[in-house]
């Protein structure tokens, strides 16, 4: 009864022996549901029966004799059937097997004349091996070249540590201590290479690495938490001077290919076609960390510090920056910054410093006679033109004396218009007609 020998007369008792029609197995007891009843014939290996010269005999002690005969063979056969054999082809016979000895374990002798008892300590670097260490590493003569003790398997939590110090806290834990001096390319914990090519017209190819961090089937609203694809930690344990050989970075992407090739990214954050123009992402790149810098970039760039050429910008805003910060540049002199444009206090929006500003082109108002150029508060000391002066309304000069001294090339876009100037001494009005002036007082 599945592992357990059941003994003829106190577990059990049998009918219907030596019947030609058979008969039953009547256990004491009533097995356990689902127990496996497995029966065995041990027919006697012996012959009574005593055949005489020039006698008669029966013909069925004849066959019960026969019977017996092969009764006893086809339980040698099932016997046979459960032992470890070598195979028909082999030419190995007489192999020997040696008795038990407590704490050891079987391996082939070396002059594979058959099996021998042997140790862990035999066959490992002399030492037992650490407990939960894999051992692994045949070498000569057959035997285990060394105790994995840094090979690590955690059976409790199904967790698997290759060179650590001590139990792995992670699914899969990968550490080691490179000594100095060895290149770059030979520090790797894990290091994956894979070879594909694809057809030039769908994103069929491959990826040196597939990760994917995602919520459990039971996961709402009250359990949610936070999923990260990778989380890179860099921990650095000595002050840096932000020179170069001496970066710590996060993320390291380098180029070992073809340079200058087209369509290469060293990031890439990718757009599933299913969602449509749904965002997919709520942003391409988040940081709520302190930094000296959230992006600096040190070398060449051959057309924009930031691209977004065939970018569809639904909001309009191609880039946001907080209120109270400005977009700097680097003086030519590169010992300070130039402020170029920012956002202070109140919305107003902040132009330059004390630097001067060059308009390559064509400045004016997006809505026609609504915006000022100035306000009571804050005025324009000196206005310097080259040509004429063309108003769509009342010109009003205001000096401390009262005095126009240029009057040149002062015109009017309608027939008649007035200038007034206004000082210490009064009043005075000046009409212009068709650009010339036509009368006044004061």
């Amino acid at each position: 009864m599945d592992t357990d020998i059941q003994v003829h007369g106190s577990h059990f008792s049998l009918t219907g022996v030596a019947s030609t029609t058979g008969g039953l197995v009547v256990f004491n007891f009533f097995p356990p549901d689902g127990a496996r009843i497995t029966i065995l014939r041990n027919q006697a290996l012996s012959q009574l029966t005593n055949y005489l010269a020039n006698s008669s005999y029966s013909p069925l002690t004849v066959m019960r004799d026969l019977d017996k005969g092969t009764m006893v063979d086809q339980m040698h056969t099932e016997q046979l059937s459960r032992t470890v054999k070598l195979g028909q082809q082999s030419t190995y016979s007489g192999l020997s097997l040696p008795d038990p000895v407590s704490g050891s374990f079987l391996r082939w002798k070396t002059d594979l004349s058959g099996l021998e008892n042997t140790t862990l300590a035999a066959v490992g670097t002399g030492t037992v091996l650490t407990n939960g260490s894999v051992p692994f590493g045949i070498g000569s003569a057959g035997v285990m070249g060394q105790d994995a003790a840094q090979f690590f398997w955690d059976n409790s939590t199904k967790q698997l540590l290759i060179g650590g110090p001590s139990s792995p806290t992670g699914i899969l834990d990968v550490y080691h201590n490179y000594a100095t001096g060895i290149a770059p390319s030979s520090q790797t914990a894990i290091r994956a290479i894979v070879e594909c090519k694809g057809d030039n017209a769908t994103f069929i190819g491959c990826a040196g690495m597939y990760i994917q961090a995602r919520d459990r089937s039971d996961v709402n609203a009250g359990n949610k938490g936070v999923l990260f694809g990778l989380l890179i930690s860099a921990v650095p344990r000595v002050s840096r001077n932000n020179v170069p050989f001496d970066d710590v970075a996060g993320i390291g992407v380098v180029n070992d290919g073809v340079p200058n090739s087209k369509g290469t990214e060293a990031i890439y954050v990718g757009h599933n076609a299913a969602y449509g123009n749904q965002p997919e992402w709520i942003d391409s790149f988040g940081s709520d960390a302190n930094v000296d810098y959230g992006f600096r970039h040190g070398g060449i760039i051959e057309h924009g510090g930031i691209h977004l050429w065939g970018a569809t910008i639904l909001s309009g805003h191609a880039m946001q920056i907080p209120n109270n910060t400005y977009l700097v540049a680097r003086n030519v002199g590169n010992t300070g910054f130039v402020r170029m444009v920012g956002l202070t206090s109140g919305d107003i929006v902040d132009v330059g410093n004390t630097s001067d500003i060059r308009i390559s082109g064509r400045a004016f108002p997006d809505i026609d006679n609504v915006r000022d150029l100035g306000t009571t508060s804050f005025l324009w000391r000196t206005l310097y033109l080259k040509t004429s002066l063309i108003m769509g309304a009342d010109l009003f000069i205001l000096d401390s004396t009262g005095t126009i001294t240029k009057t040149n090339n002062v015109a009017t876009v309608s027939a008649t218009k007035t200038v007034r100037a206004s000082g210490g001494a009064g009043d005075c009005t000046m009409i212009f007609q068709g650009g010339l002036l036509t009368g006044g007082s004061c």
